[in-house]
């Protein structure tokens, strides 16, 4: 059966395979948990996950084929990815996308923000905090979570779950395929 929807989590909660489609295009075709987990490109990326993927401008300090370094928050933030950097250039501009589900609340944490709201939903809080570069993001941290406007707090991101994309908007190999990484044991 054929069902057409554009209500991602009725699409995430109900098929077997997802075809994402874009202006008549197949952006991309897969298994819900693959296309959320490993999406081909920022598009993708953007359209499945409630709350919705950050995307933070990036610089890229190092690349290499077991990783790189990328400067976020206009060079305030340095953060880890494990994606194939064997074809970017040290400096080339590109696109973070980190899920809100990834960030976590850390006193390390190298991502500064100002919260700016928060909506607590009982087995998670949803913080909503802007950078000091202007750039807004998303966190949704596991259980309820007393943080006023204005108070400043810190993410730490685990570099499996950094995703990122070249100026074109297409995403990088990750190092690891994603039921190595988020498949959880049980």
């Amino acid at each position: 059966m054929i069902y057409v929807t554009h209500d991602q989590v009725e699409a995430m909660t109900m098929a077997d395979t997802i075809v994402v489609l874009r202006a008549g295009g197949v952006e991309q075709a897969g298994a819900p948990v693959e296309l959320y987990a490993r999406p081909r490109n920022q598009f993708v990326a953007g359209f499945l996950g409630t709350p919705q993927m950050n995307f933070l401008k990036a610089r890229v300090r190092t690349a290499a084929g077991d990783g790189m370094s990328l400067s976020v928050d206009t060079a305030r933030s340095v953060i880890d990815a494990a994606v194939d950097g064997t074809m970017s250039a040290a400096d080339a501009d590109c696109t973070v996308g980190i899920r809100p589900e990834h960030l976590a609340l850390s006193d390390r944490g190298t991502i500064v923000g100002t919260v700016i709201a928060t909506e607590m939903l009982g087995a998670e809080t949803i913080v909503f905090a802007h950078l000091q570069s202007g750039e807004s993001v998303t966190a949704s941290i596991p259980g309820i979570r007393s943080l006023r406007p204005g108070a400043i707090v810190r993410f730490s991101i685990d570099r499996r779950f950094v995703h990122v994309f070249d100026e074109k908007g297409i995403a990088l190999p990750p190092l690891r395929s994603w039921r190595e990484d988020y498949m959880v044991d049980e």
